[in-house]
């Protein structure tokens, strides 16, 4: 079995919401805020030679985030080829 690392993204932040609380009308329950940036855990995760990961967009606001993420996982790997998925309208599923 192999890790498969991933960045979870609400409102421009890393974070991990709870479950099922996700929706249009209310706000989500976190359950956990990263004080950190999304590249910061990209390049941990490029640096630890993790590839397989992805970068969730959970709702609206997250595209400059992502970007980064991206970005800092992609620098010093020369990948250029990113596969984008669209789960939901507001929802993209990127692989690292």
């Amino acid at each position: 079995m192999r890790f498969r690392p991933c960045i979870d993204l609400h409102d421009g932040q890393v974070k991990q919401i709870v479950g099922g609380s996700l929706r249009d009308d209310e706000v989500p329950e976190t359950n956990f805020a990263s004080p950190h940036s999304p590249a910061y855990y990209a390049e941990l995760y490029r640096r630890d030679n993790l590839p397989g990961g992805h970068v969730i967009k959970l709702g609206p606001g997250n595209e400059e985030a992502a970007r980064e993420a991206l970005a800092a996982y992609s620098y010093a790997t020369g990948v250029a080829e990113l596969e984008a998925e669209d789960i939901y309208p507001e929802e993209i599923v990127a692989k690292m």
